[in-house]
This record gives structure tokens, C-alpha cells and sequence, in this order.
């Protein structure tokens, strides 16, 4: 945790058991924290510096065990972030624009793109991600788009039900059969 802006520390709640870890960034450009998972024992994090970009964070509790895995796009916002069957995954956009769900192994290498969403211009974004037990759903463009207006050419083909068990991510179209289009909202 951090009330100080680009320091981390460690606590287990006195203030005789919190240490510090590590700078992240100077103090007057690191800007917040957020968005803390624990995943294979580790805790990642989410920390923008100087007002410009979000960067993807591990640490051990230790100083050596503390660096940054990924960088994300300028001006943007994460958007989801979260285990699926073991599978970290997340999203977010950059100067508005949607982000690709990436998936990650919690190192850089095994940080990449896991999946294309289709909904990708300007004020087309993929719709509500939502964890549900082992799966992620969201709506997306099903079907071909126009690379800059992120709009599907084929009316049929606007905001389907995806859904993602985390090593794979489909349709409901093309995994079941079913057409459920125009999707708006999805609740847990």
C-alpha cells in the first residue's frame, strides 16, 4: 500500500509491522495505486507515472522482488483486471481508445495479447466485462468491423455475448448456437 506518492510498503496492519519496500517513481510524479490482485503468491498492482501512463506491477515484498511487467497505452484506464482459471487477465483503453485483453503469466514475456476485441473505435468499446465463477463474459462486434469506426459491417453481427474460461474466447454464436445480440449490460 502506499498513502505516500511513489513509495510502497508493506504492513500487517501496526505501525510497528510496516516496512518499506521500495520508490516507484519520483514523489512528485508518481501519480496512484490501484487495482492490487494476489495471483501465484505475489501482488500485483496497477501505478501510473507522471500522469501518463499505467503500469503493471509485481511484488514479493521485497525490494528486489518489486518491479514493473507492463506498460500500458497513454491517458488511459484500467478497465478489468482479474483471475480466471488461473489466467490473470486485463483491459483498458488508451487516449480513449480500447485496450486488447491481455493475458498474463505475472512475467513480461509471458504478458501478451490474449485477445482482439472487435469493438475497438472511438465510442465502441467491449461492453461489461464480468467474472462469473470460472468465466469472463462481455459483449463484443461478432463478426468483421470497420478498423476505424470499430462498427461490425453486418448488422447481425453488433455486440454478441462472449465468453472466456481464460485459455480460450468465443462467441456464444460460435461456441453454442445462440444469437444473443445487442447486448447492453451483464450482472454477476
Amino acid at each position: 500500500f502506499s498513502d505516500v506518492p511513489g513509495k510502497l510498503f508493506k504492513t500487517k496492519g501496526s505501525p510497528a509491522s510496516t516496512t518499506f519496500i521500495k520508490a516507484i517513481g519520483e514523489e512528485f510524479n508518481s501519480h496512484h495505486y490501484h487495482s492490487f490482485l494476489i495471483y501465484d503468491n505475489k501482488v500485483y498492482f496497477w501505478e501510473r507515472l507522471n500522469h501518463f501512463a499505467d503500469n503493471l506491477w509485481v511484488t514479493d515484498g521485497t525490494d528486489a522482488g518489486t518491479h514493473s511487467i507492463f506498460q500500458g497505452g497513454a491517458d488511459g484506464a484500467i478497465s478489468y483486471f482479474q483471475v480466471i482459471n488461473d489466467h490473470m487477465l486485463f483491459t483498458g483503453s488508451s487516449q480513449d481508445a480500447p485496450w486488447n485483453l491481455y493475458r498474463s503469466d505475472g512475467t513480461s514475456g509471458g504478458t501478451t495479447v490474449f485477445t482482439e476485441f472487435k469493438a475497438r473505435g472511438l465510442g465502441t468499446y467491449p461492453r461489461d466485462l464480468t467474472k462469473v465463477a470460472d468465466h469472463l463474459f462481455y459483449g463484443d462486434h461478432d463478426g468483421l468491423t470497420d478498423f476505424i469506426s470499430g462498427q461490425p459491417y453486418a448488422e447481425e453481427d453488433f455486440y454478441h455475448l462472449y465468453q472466456s474460461d481464460g485459455t480460450t474466447s468465443e462467441s456464444m454464436r460460435m461456441l453454442w448456437g445462440v444469437i444473443p445480440s445487442a447486448v447492453t449490460t451483464l450482472r454477476d
